[in-house]
């Protein structure tokens, strides 16, 4: 079987797929409530993959005297594993 630019494609996402290790992340989900209209407020990258980072952020909403932490959750999650090509 010749090789192509295809095939080695195809075994650097196989070898993505079968060596993926999940990953750690946090969601911070920010929300202002004004005259009964709500705010939501989004990171671009979503998810956050350093805990200091989320710490420093959670704290300075701690301390911000116009906020208010309504809630904190904690739930077993992880990235996903990269899917395999399809023939779509």
């Amino acid at each position: 079987m010749p090789n192509s630019p295809h095939s080695g494609s195809l075994v650097d996402r196989y070898n993505r797929v079968r060596n993926f290790k999940p990953e750690t992340f946090w969601l911070i989900k920010v929300t202002h409530v004004h005259d009964d209209i709500r705010v939501n407020f989004n990171w671009n990258r979503v998810y956050l993959f350093d805990r200091a980072v989320v710490t420093i952020i959670f704290e300075q909403c701690l301390d911000v005297k116009t906020a208010k932490v309504t809630k904190m959750q904690k739930k077993p999650t992880s990235k996903w594993r990269p899917l395999p090509l399809d023939n779509r």
